[in-house]
């Protein structure tokens, strides 16, 4: 995270957001029991100035939990993120919660969610991902496919019935 190093927050729990925003650069989820029976994958997407056509939105490879997603090096705020559960566990689903430079806060919920700025362009400012048994996500109200806006004072926390962790990473500063 810009200007605060490596963060490791719980599920479902904010890395940077309303509260405290700052670019996110790049992430890791990483399961709490340190291996994860749902296989769950994710890429990020980030926007390269210093190409000579133009800013181009350029997407990563996708990759499995535990392995890092963003650039290195390169001090590029993230402008999009995708997560993605694999069939065999269609009975778990994802809840995301994104913060973007200039916009209100975005909630989506199913088992592939993509989240992204008003133009595709702001800078990820805030992060919430938690992943549950779909039967928790709708007893709390959520249904699959939901996609929502909200101010940051009606945001409600997301609590996670499987433990999993978001790691957020900053690149380090060149000597």
């Amino acid at each position: 995270m810009a200007g605060r190093g490596d963060v490791t927050v719980a599920g479902g729990q904010w890395v940077a957001g309303p509260e405290s925003p700052a670019r996110i650069e790049g992430v890791a989820l990483i399961p709490e029991d340190g291996g994860s029976r749902i296989r769950v994958r994710y890429r990020v997407r980030y926007e390269d100035k210093k190409l000579r056509d133009g800013a181009k939105n350029l997407n990563r490879d996708f990759v499995s939990l535990g392995e890092y997603a963003g650039t290195k090096r390169r001090a590029l705020a993230l402008v999009g993120i995708e997560i993605e559960i694999d069939e065999p566990y269609a009975d778990y689903e994802i809840t995301a919660r994104a913060l973007f430079l200039g916009s209100q806060v975005v909630e989506k919920v199913g088992s592939s969610v993509q989240l992204l700025g008003p133009t595709g362009r702001e800078p990820l400012i805030g992060l919430s991902v938690a992943v549950t048994p779909a039967w928790a996500a709708r007893a709390n109200g959520s249904h699959q496919g939901l996609m929502k806006s909200s101010s940051p004072a009606d945001d409600r926390s997301i609590r996670p019935v499987q433990g999993s962790r978001v790691k957020v990473f900053r690149s380090s500063p060149t000597v």
